[in-house]
């Protein structure tokens, strides 16, 4: 009997490698807080950044870090006018139920980059849209001094949020997100809340599965609460 393709099952095993991780940064002389933003899935961090504040940054972050990595995972996307950049933090197949390449690798990238420019101890707000508000827990309790984490149109995995982490949990989710439905996002976000975390649920009417302008006014203002409070 011949064998088919088909038949071949996928295996899997670690292989020693480098990958090169491009990030953005605006390092200060003393900065107060460090703002980690994690971009979603087939996205980078510089288009996270603009869809949030397309006019600039706003005054909250003077006295703040900001650090945006790209995912470790290239993923471009073909266009009319060629190959655009495009990123992953990690891979799991939905049909399958099954993750095909795991978060660690973002997650060492992420706790390298962070001991690279000495910002262990600073305090920290992520922030994430989509695939990398999967990762942000994930990577939270990896490193120092989280004390929010920012949500944006995302799900929520429950066994991410470890009763007794001390992360606030702020959720913005738009009203027409067709990828993680908002009714779903909230009554999840509520039973995280009912585990003992603080946090809100902003929803905003109209929007899709995207990061806009608004949910960057949002966001200014969840940092400048936290500022208030170092």
């Amino acid at each position: 009997m011949s064998l088919s393709p088909r038949d071949l099952q996928i295996e899997s095993t670690e292989v020693a490698t480098t990958l090169p991780i491009t990030f953005r940064h605006n390092p200060r002389v003393k900065p107060r807080a460090l703002a980690l933003f994690l971009h979603g899935y087939c996205d980078h961090s510089g288009s996270f950044l603009r869809r949030l504040y397309p006019n600039g940054f706003p005054e909250s972050f003077h006295d703040v870090t900001v650090l945006a990595p790209n995912g470790p995972f290239p993923v471009p996307v073909k266009t009319d006018v060629g190959w655009l950049e495009a990123y992953a933090w990690y891979f799991y197949d939905d049909k399958e139920q099954k993750m095909i390449i795991s978060p660690e690798s973002a997650v060492l990238a992420c706790q390298l980059l962070i001991e690279k420019f000495g910002y262990q101890d600073l305090p920290k707000v992520i922030v994430a849209f989509s695939q990398g508000g999967y990762l942000a827990p994930y990577l939270a309790a990896r490193i120092k001094n989280v004390k929010e984490i920012i949500a944006i149109g995302t799900g929520f995995r429950e066994d991410y949020y470890p009763e007794g982490s001390g992360w606030r949990l702020t959720a913005i989710h738009g009203s027409d997100d067709s990828i993680f439905p908002v009714a779903d996002a909230r009554k999840a976000h509520a039973r995280i809340l009912a585990k003992g975390f603080e946090g809100a649920f902003f929803e905003i009417p109209k929007l899709a599965h995207v990061a806009s302008e608004d949910v960057g006014a949002i966001v200014e203002t969840r940092l400048n609460t936290f500022l208030q409070t170092y």
